[in-house]
Parts: structure tokens; sequence; C-alpha cells
């Protein structure tokens, strides 16, 4: 780890608060919106490959994977002879998302606005607006909607 991403890590981490971390991640991420809750994290390689919506929390053991590393090992296997590039993708997070604890975000994914993701899924591929959606590999389930009516059912 570089002394840069080893400063970031630690002036991220200081922030006892979710929404002090959503503050200071503005000077780390491609962009954070207001109304962010982060918790405390180990940053990804490419920071600047993270944009954030407005109205955002994320709960704890959340991943964002900018990248791979399978080209290290393709590029030393020592008989392929191959030559692959790293792939890195940036990650896009909309408005008013939920993101449960344990989730994986991989490289190269959109989610949408008003989006809710269960805890352990794993975002592999776009998800969209007005969407729950749960899994390995995450799939939507229903509505943000829907689930905003059944809470208000509940009353």
């Amino acid at each position: 780890m570089d002394i840069k991403r080893l400063i970031q890590n630690i002036r991220y981490n200081l922030h006892m608060s979710s929404l002090g971390r959503g503050g200071v991640s503005r000077k780390i991420f491609k962009s954070v919106g207001d109304n962010v809750r982060l918790p405390t994290m180990i940053m990804p390689l490419y920071p600047e490959l993270v944009s954030i919506g407005n109205n955002v929390e994320v709960a704890s053991g959340v991943r964002f994977v900018v990248h791979d590393a399978i080209h290290e090992v393709i590029n030393n296997d020592g008989h392929s002879g191959v030559t692959v590039e790293e792939n890195k993708g940036e990650i896009i997070i909309g408005d008013n998302v939920f993101i449960g604890a344990g989730a994986i975000i991989l490289p190269g994914v959109k989610i949408g606005s008003n989006v809710i993701v269960g805890a352990g899924s794993v975002i592999n591929k776009d998800l969209p607006d007005n969407s729950v959606c749960v899994g390995v590999p995450c799939k939507v389930i229903g509505t943000y909607d829907g689930y905003v009516k059944a809470i208000e059912n509940r009353k």
C-alpha cells in the first residue's frame, strides 16, 4: 500500500460517524452526494472510480471492488504467453440507495436510484431504478415502491 492510500484510509477511518465519513470521502471518491452514510472500510485501490449519489446508506462490511487481479496470474503463469491488462471499472451508485451488510459490488456496475440491496449480495451487473435486489448473484425481487408500501401497511 502506498503512502497516499495509507493516509486516505487513516483519515477516512478516523471519523467516528458514518455521516462524517461520507463528508471526508468527497476528497477520496470521484463524487459523493449529500446525506451519505458510509461504514469504516478499506478504500478500494482506485477510489476515483467510485461515484455515490444523494441519500445513500452503506452498511458495514460492504466492499467496492473496482478492479480484479487475474491479470497478474495470467501474465506471470510462465506458459500461456498471453499478456492481459488489468480489468478496472467504475462503480456508480444512484440516489436513495441502501446497500446491506457484506454486499460486494464488482467493477463496472451501476446501481440505479431508489434501490435496496440485500445483505451479502454480490452485484455483478447493473441494477435498475426502483428495485429491491438480493442474492448471489444479485437479482431483482421487487420494487422500491412496493417495499415502502409494505412498510406503511405494517403501521
